[in-house]
C-alpha cells in the first residue's frame, strides 16, 4: 500500500511538521511562504493547514492522534470522490454498502500510515509557489516542500470548494497523481483478488481488524 503512505505523508506530514510552526525559527519568521498572492484564498488554506492544525496534532496524546486523524481527513479530504474516482468502474458495480465500507475501510489506512509515519518524521518546509484554476472547476496550488536530507520535492494540490471551505481533491507529487495511482493499484489488486469488490474487501479487511463504523 505504497501510494496509500504517499497520499498520507502528503495530506498529513505537510501539517505535521515541527518546522511549519515555527521550531528552531525566529518568531518573526513566516512557517509557510506565500508567493502566490498574499490574498489568495486557495493558497491561504494550504498555510492555514500547515500553521493551525500542526500545533494540534503535535499536542494530542498517541491514545487520542487517530481520532484526531479521522477529524483532520474528514474536514479537508474529499474521501468519497478519491475513492469513487479510485475505483473507477467497478465503483458503478457495488451497491452501497459496499462502497461505504470500501470508504470506511481507506479511511482508516490513511490514518493508520498517518500514525506509522509520525516514527520517522523529520523537520521540512512548505513554500506556496502558484495558484491557477483547472479544469471541474478546481484550484491547483503548487508548493514546494523542502527536505532536510534532500532536495525540494513539487507538491501539487487540487482544490475544490465545497461551500465555504476547500476540499483535497488530488495531490500530484512530482507530477505523479496519487489519485491515479491509487486506481492503478485498486485495479490491480481486485484483479488479483479474483475480480471482485467482495475479495478485494476482505483484502484490506486485514489490514484493518476494526475500523471505525463512522466513516462518511
Amino acid at each position: 500500500m505504497r501510494v496509500v503512505w504517499v497520499l498520507s505523508i502528503c495530506m498529513a506530514s505537510v501539517v505535521m511538521s515541527p518546522e511549519a510552526v515555527g521550531t528552531d525559527r525566529g518568531r518573526d519568521e513566516a512557517p509557510a511562504q506565500l508567493t502566490a498572492g498574499a490574498h489568495d484564498p486557495a493558497a491561504g488554506y494550504v498555510i492555514a493547514l500547515v500553521e493551525e492544525t500542526v500545533p494540534q496534532l503535535l499536542a494530542t496524546p498517541d491514545a487520542q492522534r487517530s481520532n484526531q486523524l479521522r477529524r483532520l481527513f474528514d474536514e479537508h479530504i474529499d474521501l468519497l470522490g478519491i475513492a469513487r474516482f479510485a475505483m473507477g468502474r467497478y465503483w458503478r458495480l457495488t451497491g452501497d454498502e459496499e462502497r461505504a465500507e470500501f470508504v470506511r475501510l481507506f479511511r482508516e489506512l490513511l490514518v493508520q500510515t498517518s500514525n506509522a509515519s509520525l516514527a520517522d518524521y523529520r523537520s521540512e518546509r512548505l513554500r506556496v509557489t502558484e495558484t491557477r484554476p483547472a479544469e471541474d472547476n478546481e484550484v491547483l496550488v503548487r508548493s514546494a516542500l523542502s527536505l532536510n536530507d534532500g532536495p525540494h520535492v513539487q507538491i501539487d494540490w487540487r482544490l475544490r470548494r465545497d461551500a465555504e471551505r476547500f476540499r483535497i481533491q488530488d495531490v500530484i507529487v512530482e507530477g505523479i497523481s496519487v489519485r491515479i495511482a491509487l486506481r492503478d493499484l485498486f485495479a490491480i489488486m481486485i484483479q488479483e483478488k479474483g475480480g471482485t469488490m467482495a475479495t478485494l474487501l476482505s483484502a484490506m479487511r486485514e489490514l484493518v481488524p476494526s475500523p471505525p463504523r463512522d466513516a462518511r
